[in-house]
């Protein structure tokens, strides 16, 4: 507990860091469809990219649990097709150790793909929906890697299996400008994997401060449970960075997850 609490202390010492600014007039958050930022931490968020927009995102992470940590070095691309409709490719990269610094369970990759169609502002109002779909297919290298050692090393195999997961879901938004700017969202579906269904949900709360804005996520499934607050700073050109912590409160969840957005958006 101790521990959990001293992460959430360093992510809201990084607001604190921050310069708590307006937006320079070249962001390209797009105020004028009230856009906040362009990724939660482990969510999704109703946002998307405009006609002919590209978008970034190099999101590291790091967790840890009484038997191992982990580190998942992903990056995505999106790309706006229309103003409704994008596309998402996505890599990731992620390798978990044991207490003695192995590699037990061997070294994963995961590719991703995804569509998103959305509509903002429905019947003129604050209100936002969007359905969606992730595929992904997890490569798993069955080997064993010992610290110092290369991929020859004792216990390497070269022995792989592959697994695929289809994830449609659902998201509902909506926007509060008489409160500050809040935005609430609410997302879930279901993950379709090797004949075994796993529904998620996750909700969330976005509130502008000047120039960071601030998040906290509720992320739920049946194995596992977080609560995820964050911060995002939001620079000008396109760029925007946040940090945030995962803590584990449920289930079968890690004690932790430290997590980092680096976007760039043109």
């Amino acid at each position: 507990m101790i521990r959990k609490i001293w992460i959430l202390s360093v992510v809201l010492a990084f607001q604190a860091a921050l310069p708590s600014q307006v937006r320079a007039d070249d962001d390209d958050t797009d105020e004028d469809s009230g856009q906040l930022l362009n990724e939660l931490f482990q969510s999704t968020v109703i946002y998307p990219q405009a006609k002919g927009e590209i978008q970034w995102t190099f999101a590291p992470s790091f967790a840890q649990n009484p038997d191992a940590r982990g580190l998942g070095l992903p990056v995505s691309f999106e790309y706006g097709i229309s103003d409704r409709l994008q596309v998402e490719l996505a890599w990731e990269e992620g390798r978990a150790f044991d207490r003695l610094d192995r590699v037990p369970d061997g070294a994963e990759g995961v590719f991703g793909a995804g569509l998103q169609y959305t509509l903002m502002n429905i019947g003129g109002r604050d209100m936002h929906a969007a359905l969606g779909g992730e595929f992904e297919v997890a490569v798993h290298r069955d080997q064993l890697i010992l610290p110092g050692e290369g991929e020859d090393g004792a216990g390497s195999g070269d022995e792989g299996e592959s697994r695929a997961s289809f994830a449609p879901y659902a998201t509902l938004a909506a926007d509060f400008k008489e409160l500050g700017g809040l935005h609430l969202t609410a997302n879930g579906g279901v993950e379709l994997s090797n004949a075994e269904t796993e529904p998620f949900l996750n909700l969330g709360m976005i509130m502008p401060l000047g120039g960071t804005v601030m998040s906290v996520e509720w992320n739920w499934s049946e194995e596992e449970q977080f609560l995820t607050p964050g911060l995002t700073h939001i620079f000008g050109s396109g760029w925007e960075i946040g940090v945030g912590a995962a803590i584990g409160v449920q289930g079968e969840a890690d004690d932790f997850r430290l997590l980092m957005n680096i976007i760039y958006e043109y």
